[in-house]
């Protein structure tokens, strides 16, 4: 909300009125455009069904740690180990909810 103040009346035009008009419909796309660019950031590097990082933004860590590592000449060992995704077939026909997602695996025990 903008607003305008005077102790006269009518100090402010129909012009000065209008460019404040415009000024505030200014500033709420301003303000939509960064919402957007927000929820944006957070598909590019978010599952949007789980939450949960995706592989772009795993890569980007990695990729920071090793630089760093080696920025500060240290070894850079990151532990990795594969996910055999095929070693949770059994659990997953027990506890499947068909949404495809390792969650209800992980928490099935």
């Amino acid at each position: 909300m903008v607003a305008l103040f005077s102790g006269e009346p009518d100090v402010f035009d129909a012009e000065e009125t209008g460019l404040v008009l415009e000024l505030s419909d200014d500033i709420s796309f301003a303000l939509d455009h960064l919402g957007k660019a927000a929820q944006l950031h957070y598909a590019t590097y978010y599952d949007l069904l789980t939450g949960l990082a995706n592989r772009r933004l795993f890569l980007e860590r990695v990729t920071q740690y090793i630089l760093s590592a080696l920025w500060h000449r240290q070894p850079a060992t990151p532990a990795l180990e594969p996910l055999d995704v095929m070693q949770w077939a059994p659990r997953r026909s027990a506890c499947d909810t068909g949404v495809g997602s390792l969650a209800p695996i992980l928490s099935c025990a």
